[in-house]
């Protein structure tokens, strides 16, 4: 009798040893979870573009596009879990979150597209998340003029970027071949100048410039950026309070002779 609850006795410390384990290791997984969620404070700063390359996937092979000329244009600005884009010194390009997921950081774009981050001494790459292609972006550390972001992150024109003259197209070439034409409501002067003079067409720190519209000073909001298909900069002003609607209408600057 007493021989077996001496055994009874010393069976009982075993299922509260097992206990014990399977409580250290809960701890152990909760401090890698706790570790994995840590903010990204290791992305924030300033970074520029240096490498953009496209790439294709499928049919047994793959092939890559180097996309160079957009490179040098687009810059982030990481804080605090959040990317802001730019294509700088001219446009601001919105904001994304970063989150994380499985130990790797990404964001979604406009489209929807996951966007996967590495970090590695201080080179930022950036990579489509698509099995079919997609581009990888390659970013150093930079230093933007804080007061330049945070106007354009307000929505205002930096008037260094539109200054000078214009042209309105009504056709170009595009890539591989094709050929687009533009179709307006309205009269338009074929060239129009904007200046960064105060008070003048194109004003620091607006959001909208003044043109000629149907024979009448029109204002129009602005959107200036780099259009990588053409490898050219692109105006599209858009009449504010034409009885003809709001129409985009589509500027290159004029080459200098």
């Amino acid at each position: 009798m007493c021989s077996k609850m001496a055994s009874a006795h010393r069976a009982l410390p075993k299922p509260v040893f097992v206990h014990c384990k399977m409580i250290r290791s809960f701890l152990i997984v909760l401090a890698l979870c706790i570790t994995i969620a840590a903010p990204a404070h290791d992305f924030d700063g300033d970074w520029q573009c240096i490498s953009n390359t496209r790439y294709f996937s499928g049919m047994g092979h793959e092939s890559a596009d180097p996309i160079e000329s957009y490179a040098a244009i687009e810059n982030l600005q990481i804080s605090r879990n959040t990317i802001y884009i730019f294509e700088y010194p001219c446009q601001y390009m919105g904001s994304r979150s970063l989150y994380q997921s499985e130990g790797t950081w990404m964001y979604k774009n406009a489209q929807d597209d996951y966007k996967v981050l590495d970090l590695k001494n201080d080179t930022l790459t950036i990579t489509d998340l698509f099995s079919l292609g997609g581009t990888t972006k390659i970013y150093v550390r930079d230093t933007l003029d804080p007061e330049i972001t945070k106007s354009l992150i307000a929505g205002k024109l930096n008037p260094t970027c539109i200054t000078g003259d214009w042209y309105v197209v009504y056709s170009e070439s595009c890539c591989y071949g094709s050929f687009m034409e533009y179709k307006y409501p309205y009269a338009l002067e074929d060239t129009i100048h904007l200046d960064s003079a105060i008070g003048s067409t194109c004003y620091s720190g607006g959001k909208y410039v003044m043109i000629k519209v149907d024979g009448v000073n029109l204002e129009c909001s602005v959107d200036c950026s780099y259009d990588f298909v053409v490898e050219r900069e692109a105006l599209r002003l858009t009449p504010i309070n034409s009885k003809k609607g709001s129409v985009e209408i589509l500027y290159r600057r004029c080459e200098m002779e």
